[in-house]
């Protein structure tokens, strides 16, 4: 279903919440600007840990703990051991795993909206929401008090059953005994079917069945209603698997690089030591790039949140409104990438001069842009001015 709203805002509102949006603006540029300097700082920081680590490491192996290789970053592969069956008590769900997962999903009322603007000659704005509603699976509770409509949509107010993850105790690789914290990395996750023939009476709660290998909680999983639940579970088994780490007598913990940041690796498969360490540059790559395209969007933002207020002022007509928003939003786009390249080319000088400096010159471009972009439009509207007196004398 769909549910229409529309409201109508004047000029004098929408201009004082224009202004009221600069304190908004500074805001961001705050956050982006700490955001773009720590990044830089902390992928430096972790590319050379990564690369000390790579120079340092030893090759041990797990089969027998050597004392002298204590405080030592060391690499090794083995097959994980467990001695315990871990189980779901509450499913009665049990298997000789490493990790244990259970995953929940609920039947539920999500709500969908969409907003269209148009300014009115004067300034004043007219906008329409559309709210729409639809039954979907979601692994969190979706808050129907925030709906428009909070009386014909409504979901339960808690989850009865919830998502969990169990870990081993006591896992082993050879004479190691790997920690919680290290177990908890490792993600390789594979389906655990439930035997359909599973005692469901027995399990004790109300109107559960099972169903595409996990459980169905509710009447008819054919024409679910809200609040219906679907409970599945996976496991990481145990198999080869390789760790980079500190050794600290028969267990391990995170190596402290001389760069800042720490070296704590664990992955399911025999990789050698090259292949992890690579694979480790490169995910610190994109989470640095991710983190730079982040930081510069919120500057953008918060550039065009300070200068919304001349959009606002220029929407008295609205086809004028529309042509300064869009300039506003290219000069926001210029002063972002300007500060930002200017933000990251400073964080780098300090660990790498040569990109540092080639950073400084990408932004000096925006720079000149911007400026041959404000004289451009002075002489328009200059040219404009005396066309508009030499039409008036004649």
């Amino acid at each position: 279903m769909t549910i229409t709203k529309v409201s109508k805002q004047s000029y004098g509102s929408r201009l004082g919440g224009a202004f009221g949006g600069i304190i908004l603006g500074l805001g961001l540029l705050v956050i982006s600007s700490g955001m773009l300097i720590w990044n830089e700082g902390n992928s430096v920081k972790t590319s050379r840990s990564l690369k000390e680590g790579a120079k340092n490491f030893i090759s041990v192996s797990s089969n027998e703990v050597n004392a002298a290789n204590n405080g030592k970053l060391v690499y090794t592969s083995g097959n994980l051991a467990v001695n315990e069956v871990l189980a779901d008590k509450q499913f009665f769900v049990s298997d000789k795993a490493v990790r244990l997962k259970r995953s929940v999903e609920m039947y539920q009322w999500k709500q969908t909206t969409k907003t269209e603007s148009k300014e009115k000659l004067g300034g004043s704005k007219e906008t329409v929401t559309t709210y729409d509603y639809e039954k979907v699976w979601a692994s969190s509770l979706i808050n129907s008090e925030g709906f428009e409509d909070k009386v014909n949509y409504q979901n339960p107010n808690k989850m009865l059953f919830k998502s969990k993850t169990t870990n081993a105790q006591g896992v082993k690789v050879g004479g190691f005994t790997i920690t919680d914290k290290m177990v908890s990395k490792l993600n390789d996750f594979d389906e655990l079917v439930v035997k359909p023939d599973v005692n469901a009476t027995a399990i004790g709660i109300e109107n559960l069945t099972p169903h595409d290998n996990g459980f169905y909680i509710g009447y008819n999983p054919s024409a679910p209603r809200i609040g219906d639940y679907k409970v599945k579970f996976s496991s990481v088994k145990p198999g080869p698997v390789s760790i980079i780490s500190k050794q600290q007598n028969n267990t391990f913990e995170p190596y402290q690089a001389k760069a800042g940041r720490s070296v704590d690796m664990i992955k399911m498969g025999n990789h050698s030591a090259e292949n992890m360490f690579e694979a480790a540059q490169k995910s610190n790559t994109m989470m640095t790039w991710a983190l730079r395209f982040g930081g510069l969007l919120l500057m953008f933002f918060g550039f065009t949140a300070i200068l919304r207020p001349i959009a606002v002022a220029g929407s008295i007509v609205p086809f004028l409104g529309k042509m300064v928003g869009a300039g506003i939003g290219i000069v926001g786009f210029l002063l972002a990438i300007t500060l930002g390249f200017i933000l990251i080319a400073f964080s780098w000088i300090a660990y790498r001069p040569v990109i540092g400096v080639a950073l400084l010159l990408v932004a000096g471009g925006a720079i000149f842009l911007l400026i041959r972009n404000s004289k451009k439009r002075k002489a328009l509207a200059t040219q404009a001015e005396q066309d508009d007196a030499s039409v008036t004398i004649e």
